[in-house]
């Protein structure tokens, strides 16, 4: 191989290593903040239909809470994030990969004052989730797309369970559902409401085991009642994932 061809061969390999971060800087620092401005306007203009405010506060009054969700609710649920006023330094955050696309949905979900911790990239064990369980043993509440990251859509993760006893968690299903909207053809069915479309939310508190055995019954009860709450909402996301094997 000729020098020019050497040369060539290095400069497109760099090309290709530099790429991907470069265009996840640019979304990061530019469209995200021009992006998010009529989002914003998008959730002021939803309603969430018939919901008693004082009944979700009571549901996160706990010290130690962890709601689960479905991944492709996630924007339904950003529309209710004003509902509750949590007291300060109280927040709400996710588990993010280590990924850049992990990177940008915690960038996306700081501009809706949602915080987030970073996932052990070594290990999906929960010695590699060290920093959510700091997070909720400190009064923040987490939430959990238990069937995230990619999948499959509607299918409770094993780990999610473990994750809530470990630290110690009361446990908050929640599913939501817009009267109207775009859904995209994602792996999840995420869903984008339509201008002053109404939100409905359905939620009730689920038990959570201590270590040891009997992960597997529970694990199947709470598919069980998640899937019941988002048909409740009228969610796609359920209706298209009920002839897949469930907690595989």
């Amino acid at each position: 191989m000729t020098s020019a061809k050497r040369y060539a061969t290095a400069s497109g390999s760099a090309h290709r290593m530099l790429s991907r971060p470069a265009k996840f800087f640019v979304i990061e620092r530019y469209l995200l903040p021009v992006l998010s401005l009529p989002l914003r306007a998008l959730m002021r203009s939803l309603r969430p239909r018939e919901v008693d405010r004082a009944a979700i506060a009571e549901l996160l009054a706990p010290p130690r809470l962890v709601i689960a969700t479905y991944h492709g609710m996630l924007f339904n649920l950003l529309a209710c994030a004003g509902l509750v006023c949590l007291p300060p330094p109280r927040q709400f955050f996710v588990m993010t990969s280590p990924s850049y696309d992990g990177r940008l949905l915690a960038a996306f979900l700081r501009r809706f004052g949602i915080g987030s911790v970073r996932a052990s990239s070594r290990s999906r064990s929960v010695s590699g989730s060290a920093e959510f369980i700091r997070r909720i043993e400190a009064g923040d509440i987490g939430l959990i797309a238990v069937d995230g990251p990619r999948g499959p859509r509607g299918a409770v993760k094993p780990g999610f369970l473990k994750l809530a006893a470990v630290a110690g968690a009361e446990v908050i299903l929640l599913a939501a559902g817009a009267s109207y909207g775009i859904t995209f053809p994602t792996w999840d069915r995420a869903q984008l409401p339509g201008p002053f479309a109404r939100i409905d939310l359905a939620f009730e508190r689920f038990p959570v085991p201590s270590r040891g055995p009997g992960f597997g019954d529970e694990l199947q009860k709470l598919q069980t009642a998640l899937e019941g709450l988002a048909l409740q909402v009228g969610s796609a996301i359920v209706r298209e994932s009920r002839a897949r094997p469930s907690c595989g």
